[in-house]
């Protein structure tokens, strides 16, 4: 763990056997913006970093309603800037992800990069994102697991009077020049998201073919990866979804939920 400014820490997860610098991912826990925790996310991170070979720091951020907006946001943005800063890391290949929550916070914080200048994001990984505070205004049909008045309650918290076209992800209008989406496959409506672990499953393989392995980290592409049936397979008929960077990078199975990498318009 790692204090990076005054009320915000972050748990590092770093890949094991890896001595230079490499690419890293800010993670941002989900909980509504209003509960959850860095730790939370402990399991899934290792897994990410293990499976990717990409070091991931999760902030533990202030919460609404005691810290509404811009409080979370400049804390993950802070601990942003400070894992661009570190030797361990290559700064060209920066990325910020999270799941709920923490979706909208990483679209919010990619934003924030872009317009602020000082840190380059390659990728921002939004895995059933909270992005919207008009989502569920008009009720929804019941509860999975966040309904659509627990959605707006916690927007009411967080923005607490705060001009939503300045504050909310959705509402910004010009999305030129922001990173790009790590998989169009894993957005999903936050108040209406599956207990099914896919989509993070999916955010790992993505996040795993952005950057290749270890032993290729000079040759990484600049666009998203696409599906291909893999070559690989001892017959077309046996051909399995995967996505690859290039016809050198090893094919990853695809989860058969996830079938869709290509980046949205």
């Amino acid at each position: 763990m790692a204090d990076v400014a005054p009320g915000v820490r972050v748990r590092i997860h770093r890949p094991a056997g890896i001595d230079e610098p490499g690419p890293a991912m800010l993670w941002i826990h989900g909980g509504g913006m209003v509960m959850g925790n860095a730790a939370q996310e402990d399991a899934f991170c290792r897994k990410l970093a293990n499976f990717t070979d990409v070091t991931v720091a999760a902030v533990d951020h202030r919460l609404a309603p005691e810290h509404p907006y811009p409080t979370p946001l400049e804390d993950c943005y802070w601990a942003l800037r400070w894992l661009a800063r570190q030797t361990w890391v290559d700064s060209t290949r920066i990325a910020v992800g999270g799941a709920s929550a923490g979706g909208g916070f990483s679209a919010a914080a990619a934003q924030l990069a872009h317009d602020r200048g000082d840190v380059k994001l390659r990728l921002q990984m939004l895995v059933y994102p909270m992005l919207d505070d008009r989502t569920g205004a008009n009720g929804d049909g019941g509860r999975v697991m966040w309904s659509a008045d627990d959605n707006q309650l916690a927007w009411q918290w967080y923005l607490a009077g705060a001009d939503p076209t300045a504050a909310v992800p959705a509402r910004r209008t010009d999305l030129s020049g922001l990173p790009r989406l790590g998989s169009a496959s894993v957005i999903r409506t936050s108040f209406t998201q599956s207990v099914s672990n896919t989509p993070r499953v999916c955010a790992m393989r993505v996040c795993r073919c952005m950057w290749r392995s270890r032993s290729e980290p000079s040759t990484h592409s600049t666009s998203l990866p696409r599906m291909h049936r893999c070559p690989n397979a001892s017959s077309p008929a046996n051909a399995e979804p995967c996505v690859r960077l290039s016809s050198t990078t090893t094919c990853i199975p695809e989860e058969s939920q996830c079938h869709d990498t290509k980046p949205s318009t």
